[in-house]
Formats: C-alpha cells, sequence, structure tokens
C-alpha cells in the first residue's frame, strides 16, 4: 500500500501546445504549469516508494482545494465540513490526469494497472493531494456473484 499526501495547490493537466523547435521539427509542449507540478507531486512520491508497484492496483485520489478568501465564515465552516463541495475550475478529470502521469514510472509501471479508480475535490484547510494505492487481489467473479436470471438484468438480456 502507498499513501502520500503532497502539499500544494493541486493543478490541473493543461493541454499540450505545438511548438516549432530550433531545428525546424514541431512537437507537442506540456504546459509549464503541468509540467512543474507533475515534478514535484514524482519527486514527493518517489521519497516513499522504492519501486514501482506491479499488478492490478486500486487508487484512491483526494484534492484538497483552497477555500476561496470570498467566503464568509459560515460558509467557510461548511466547505471544510465537507457540506459544500468546489464545482468549479479545476475540472476533476484534468487534476486526474496530471497526478497519474506523475506516477508512471515511479510509483506504478503502468496506468493498464489501475482497475479500480476513485477520485473527489473537496475544500481544505491544507491545500493538496491524497494519494493512497492499494493492491487488488485477483478473484475470480463467479465465485463471489451468484447471479440468478431473474434478479440481473444482464442476465435477463442474456436469455
Amino acid at each position: 500500500m502507498l499513501a502520500v499526501f503532497v502539499r500544494g495547490v493541486p493543478k490541473p493537466q493543461g493541454r499540450p501546445r505545438i511548438v516549432r523547435f530550433p531545428n525546424g521539427k514541431a512537437g507537442l509542449k506540456d504546459p509549464e504549469v503541468s509540467r512543474d507540478w507533475k515534478n514535484y507531486v514524482r519527486m514527493c512520491v518517489a521519497e516513499k516508494v522504492k519501486e514501482p508497484i506491479s499488478g492490478p492496483v486500486a487508487l484512491d485520489l483526494w484534492f484538497y482545494l483552497p477555500i476561496p478568501k470570498s467566503f464568509s465564515r459560515r460558509k467557510r465552516l461548511r466547505a471544510l465540513s465537507g457540506e459544500l463541495r468546489p464545482t468549479g475550475r479545476p475540472d476533476l478529470d484534468n487534476l486526474v490526469k496530471a497526478v497519474l502521469d506523475a506516477l508512471l514510472g515511479v510509483a506504478l509501471e503502468d496506468d493498464r494497472q489501475i482497475v479500480e479508480l476513485r477520485a473527489a475535490k473537496l475544500y481544505g484547510a491544507v491545500p493538496g493531494v491524497e494519494i493512497m494505492a492499494f493492491f487488488v487481489e485477483p478473484e475470480p467473479i463467479w465465485r463471489e456473484k451468484k447471479c440468478a436470471p431473474d434478479t440481473s438484468l444482464l442476465s435477463v438480456a442474456w436469455l
């Protein structure tokens, strides 16, 4: 299991820009803000991990965003208690993409290993991202589930 809290305001994965290099070729360049955030996450995770995890992994990513200064005291307390959640920018999927890119090669061998993913945006007193990776024990599905044709829509569709 891996559990790391990376302090700092989480940054989303930006759109790559097309640039021309001095040799005349064109390529894609990661935006500087995204690149810096991914390098910082990679560095923090590398301190906790000796080698990348192999096998199926379940990943939890909890993004704690700073509370806006315009919030009243009451609204601030609601945000810290979890009653009020951030619904604006940055998008959750772009936050996840940036962290996943940072984990590749350091904590994970490949992003194909991720079989379960949970992510959430919350307000927090300390902005950052909490990364938790769990080993998933392979279990045969047919032993775990007992599908009855009358209760499962999927099994009914096959009849």
